[in-house]
């Protein structure tokens, strides 16, 4: 079900995105993970996929340069298919995917007129 604050959503996903740059700070893009690092991004990238799944259809519209479905259906993939997400997997969405995410994203907030923004 769409989350009734969107904005909310919005900067969920917009956090979380920030969170995983900070978690790969200073690490090379096909540096092999540590076991604490690679959970940690996991994690924020389920958090995103079902921020993402909060704000419905209507983002698709709006946002339609991200590719919506492929974030919603990120999170099943690191839930029930786990042991086919390798770090050159993780490395190609942080570097291809979340960038123009967390920019849609403050596109959107901004669009709103959210007072406090995604960032």
């Amino acid at each position: 079900m769409p989350s009734e604050v969107p904005r909310e959503r919005l900067q969920d996903i917009v956090t979380n995105i920030d969170r995983v740059r900070a978690h790969l700070q200073g690490m090379k893009p096909d540096a092999e993970l540590d076991d604490k690092t690679r959970d940690a991004v996991e994690r924020c990238l389920e958090r995103i996929s079902e921020a993402a799944k909060k704000l419905g259809p209507m983002i698709e519209e709006r946002q339609p340069q991200v590719s919506w479905r492929g974030i919603r259906g990120l999170g099943n993939v690191l839930r029930h298919e786990y042991d086919a997400v390798d770090d050159s997997t993780i490395a190609r969405i942080v570097e291809q995917e979340l960038g123009p995410l967390r920019q849609a994203c403050v596109n959107e907030s901004a669009a709103r007129g959210d007072d406090e923004g995604a960032g």
